[in-house]
């Protein structure tokens, strides 16, 4: 049996997951198993292309493993689930991001919550959709930092802009920070960017200018607002 390790991530999964009484988690981008094989709900999905782990050794009766790309995964096998929590953490890359966001939108329950990873570059090496460019950026300045996040980030700036029925708020300490959303009408509702294609084009300093948009939160705070907003209608 594997030893799979508690992370930062599985804390807070199953910290929301305890929270709403989420039967059903998915997690996109599983990599080593260990958040996925630490989240205690009734039934986990893992969807990945390329796992680093033995994942046949995993099934069972409450762990299912897809192991193929996302976009195949929701065009063939996802209509028998129905999500409570999700967990987005694939490729670094915003449209794909964002795909994954709305194919696990129209299979969740009302009251699901969904962490999305890597929503917050440390620099502005970190936000180039390249990590080798990224990489070699920071090797010009004689950095070595291998910090990379992708242009995940535009992915909220998305949220914000498009979908008012949404809410969120973004893990600030504590770990990797994540942005959390839930079903919850933003009150006060003002597009920022008013075009997808003007948030294509964002960059760091567009998600420096813009930070206010993140809603950042300590850990403790976000996910009790999570929960909180996610079960605001007694479900």
């Amino acid at each position: 049996m594997a030893d799979y390790r508690p992370t930062f991530s599985s804390n807070r999964l199953n910290a929301l997951a305890k929270g709403i009484g989420a039967k059903t988690y998915l997690e996109i981008g599983v990599w080593k198993g260990d958040t996925f094989h630490n989240v205690d709900t009734a039934l986990r999905i893992g969807v990945d292309p390329s796992p680093l782990f033995d994942w046949k050794a995993s099934l069972n009766a409450s762990t299912h493993f897809h192991p193929m790309k996302s976009d195949q995964f929701f065009s063939s096998e996802a209509g028998r689930y129905r999500f409570d929590l999700a967990f987005i953490d694939g490729l670094h890359e915003y449209q794909q991001t964002l795909r994954d966001f709305f194919s696990t939108l129209a299979l969740s329950r009302k009251h699901a919550i969904w962490v999305i990873d890597d929503t917050h570059p440390s620099d502005y090496f970190s936000a180039m959709p390249s990590q080798g460019q990224a990489f070699r950026g920071r090797a010009q300045y004689g950095n070595e930092s291998q910090a990379w996040h992708g242009d995940v980030f535009k992915v909220v700036l998305a949220l914000h802009d498009f979908l008012p029925a949404l809410s969120f708020c973004t893990i600030a300490t504590g770990g990797n920070p994540q942005t959390l959303v839930w079903r919850q009408p933003r009150k006060g509702f003002k597009p920022r960017f008013g075009t997808l294609e003007a948030i294509g084009r964002a960059d760091y300093f567009t998600f420096a200018d813009n930070i206010d948009l993140f809603n950042l939160k300590p850990e403790e705070e976000a996910l009790a607002e999570a929960i909180a907003g996610a079960n605001a209608d007694g479900r």
